[in-house]
């Protein structure tokens, strides 16, 4: 008896561990992987990462989901034809496409200046989305976070937002990553 008691108690201790972590798990951090495409680096949450040709071969789209918390984000790096005006700044080149940006500032990566700024409306992505928009030449580099608050009706889930969904995102960690090579 004494030995099939102390079985038993070693049994439920590890199952009490067991779900412990679980539990803690479930409120951290997965993680980054980084990930390299066309000279730029930056990091992505780990796991899948979906790429997808854009713009008639001209460019590609990178997407990854945060585990935790549902958060889509991407990376989209396109080639234009002829790269736009020097004297058009980003954001008149995004609403001259039609995306309309609000909370714009600058931001400098690496070197390089861009725009941070929360969609609004137009196809760049759904609206409350933030963003970081780069111009090297004729390359246009797009950062997209998407928390899972505003992907869920895109992704129809049922499933209710984490209240703590920008703490597990991290987005500046992600929008930081960004390095140009």
């Amino acid at each position: 008896m004494i030995v099939g008691g102390l079985v038993a108690g070693l049994g439920l201790l590890g199952c009490a561990g067991l779900i412990g972590l679980a539990v803690f798990n479930a409120g951290s951090h997965s993680g980054w992987q980084t990930v390299n495409e066309r000279g730029y680096s930056f990091k992505l949450p780990v796991g899948r990462v979906t790429r997808t040709p854009t713009l008639q071969g001209t460019g590609i789209k990178l997407t990854a989901q945060r585990r935790e918390s549902g958060a889509m984000y991407g990376v989209e790096i396109l080639t234009l034809p002829a790269p736009p005006p020097p004297e058009m700044g980003l954001e008149q080149f995004l609403q001259a496409g039609g995306a309309v940006l609000s909370g714009t500032r600058s931001v400098n990566r690496n070197g390089v200046m861009g725009i941070h700024g929360t969609v609004v409306s137009g196809g760049l992505a759904p609206s409350g989305t933030q963003v970081e928009v780069f111009r090297i030449s004729s390359t246009m580099v797009f950062l997209y976070y998407t928390p899972f608050s505003i992907a869920k009706e895109t992704l129809k889930s049922t499933k209710a937002p984490r209240d703590n969904e920008e703490e597990l995102d991290k987005p500046d960690e992600f929008f930081e990553s960004l390095q140009f090579g």
